[in-house]
């Protein structure tokens, strides 16, 4: 997701190196905190999260950023990830409204 490494980035940041200092040691052997790094997945929005996840670097980019996702790319993601022609709308609308989402949360990122 936005801001946030990839798993085994974020793993490879807590192994413990010989020249850590006691207290990083402590705070390395605590381990990444998965939980809550990565959002539960509603069993509902699953398939919507794979078929992002394959498009996810489509962006179209405005002068200040990432706009939104290529809707060609969505839909080449569904028909990769083999959503059922019935589903593909509702499957769309919920890619659409991620992406949305995440152009909001960069948005307020860079005005920060």
């Amino acid at each position: 997701m936005v801001g946030r490494l990839d798993c085994e980035s974020c793993k490879a940041k807590y192994k413990i190196g010989p020249w850590d200092s006691e207290k990083l040691k402590k705070e390395k052997a605590k381990g990444p905190k998965c939980e809550t790094c990565k959002p539960i997945i509603h069993a509902d929005n699953a398939m919507a999260y794979g078929v992002y996840g394959l498009c996810s670097d489509q962006w179209i980019m405005g002068m200040s950023g990432p706009v939104g996702l290529r809707l060609e790319a969505i839909e080449s993601a569904c028909r990769l990830c083999r959503v059922p022609a019935d589903e593909r709308p509702e499957t769309v609308e919920k890619v659409i409204y991620l992406s949305r989402r995440i152009t909001k949360r960069l948005s307020e990122k860079k005005d920060a």
